[in-house]
């Protein structure tokens, strides 16, 4: 699996814009374009996905009735025209559960078409980072997510496996679940070099999502509300001890 690199010379903020589902009529477009103004305005903001940008309900579909969302035609028309307005920042987008319906069942993929048409870059089912911030290089682990836990231990539980495919990353970024939340580990590992036992921090955020409750599929399955938006994560250039330090919040 090939890293992909980004430099900069200062500090960067990046936006996880997951969980969008585009095209249902439950999505909170304007939180969306919200997002789109916030990262066309600040020169030093970028964006990833962690997957579910469209909707792509499917007749007969699991929780996805075709009479509460958009054709797909339309979804991924309008999707395209407001992604073209960032897609010079996108760092990288992953595959997810809702897109891969459309492979399913005509054996296209939509996460391919929709980057290729974009010119983004598409990292596949799981994604590395590699984001250098002056002397500070973050590493970054990418997954939409999978499984249905409902408690918000189930969910953490779920984004920390992440860390046993990719260990060792400094961030790792998931979906899904439609519940944002965010914690941080302490990391021993066994320094060769200086033959010590050192430790670091591994930072984890599932990003929020953009549907509203009312009339939405989480309302229609008994699931409580969540908080809406995209998750936030500032990474930090050196700054004298060359420490690395990472600030996540919810975008809403």
């Amino acid at each position: 699996m090939e890293i992909a690199k980004y430099t900069f010379n200062s500090n960067i903020q990046i936006l996880n814009i997951g969980d969008l589902h585009r095209g249902d009529n439950a999505c909170d477009v304007s939180l969306f374009y919200d997002c789109i103004d916030y990262i066309t305005r600040n020169k030093n903001c970028y964006w990833v996905s962690t997957g579910d940008i469209l909707n792509t309900a499917i007749r007969n579909g699991k929780h996805a009735s075709i009479y509460g969302s958009s054709k797909l035609e339309d979804e991924y028309s309008s999707c395209l025209e407001e992604f073209k307005q960032i897609s010079d920042k996108c760092l990288g987008i992953v595959s997810s559960n809702h897109h891969l319906r459309v492979f399913n069942s005509i054996g296209m993929s939509l996460d391919k078409l929709f980057c290729r048409e974009l010119n983004v870059p598409y990292l596949g089912d799981m994604g590395l980072l590699n984001v250098v911030c002056d002397k500070n290089s973050y590493y970054v682990a990418m997954f939409h997510g999978c499984g249905s836990g409902y408690t918000i231990g189930a969910k953490a539980n779920g984004l920390e496996k992440l860390s046993q495919v990719f260990p060792c990353a400094d961030l790792y970024l998931t979906g899904h679940t439609h519940t944002y939340q965010s914690f941080i580990t302490e990391v021993p590992y066994i320094d060769r070099k200086r033959t010590k036992l050192s430790y670091f921090q591994s930072y984890f955020c599932t990003t929020g999502h953009f549907l509203n409750w009312d009339e939405s599929y989480a309302q229609q399955l008994g699931l409580k509300p969540s908080p809406k938006g995209a998750a936030c994560i500032d990474l930090y250039a050196s700054s004298g001890g060359n420490k690395k330090k990472i600030k996540i919040d919810l975008f809403n």
